[in-house]
């Protein structure tokens, strides 16, 4: 990199539902790799790749969404204060979960006005059923957001 090029950074904040993938979808973007099992940690990952020649560090809070909470406390300040983009993951077997991540569009929008949250529905492999079909209920409610289905093995 040379001195003319500055180094992009961007902090992406992951949130959603207990157990929807957050960390399987970051550990499979960052490595490439599936795990089986994650602990209930929460995390900020860093990564730094090249993109058009020029050097982007791309920072990934993996939240945890604490049991028992309102959705209210889900969502910190520190949180949204530190994100320059959110990334909502929902699981599509559970649709509590998509619940909980329609509370968090509206917190978000309540708190700080972020550019349209992306909407990330997530199923794990071998799951062969499908419990939510909300692509059209999001499109009409939510035009200014962005939903996308993904399945594991197909992770980025």
């Amino acid at each position: 990199m040379d001195g003319n090029q500055h180094k992009a950074e961007a902090n992406v904040l992951l949130l959603g539902a207990e157990n929807v993938g957050k960390s399987a979808l970051t550990v499979r973007f960052l490595t490439r790799r599936f795990i089986g099992e994650y602990g209930d940690i929460e995390s900020i990952y860093s990564h730094i790749d090249k993109t058009d020649g020029r050097e982007v560090a791309l920072n990934i809070w993996d939240s945890l969404y604490p049991q028992s909470c309102e959705t209210t406390e889900s969502i910190s300040d520190k949180q949204l204060q530190w994100a320059d983009g959110v990334i909502l993951v929902y699981s599509i077997c559970d649709r509590s979960s998509f619940e909980v991540v329609r509370k968090q569009v509206q917190l978000i929008r309540q708190t700080r006005k972020l550019r349209g949250p992306r909407l990330m529905g997530f199923w794990a492999e071998g799951s062969h059923f499908r419990l939510i079909n909300l692509h059209g209920w999001w499109k009409e409610k939510e035009q200014e957001e962005s939903m996308l289905e993904v399945q594991s093995p197909a992770l980025l």
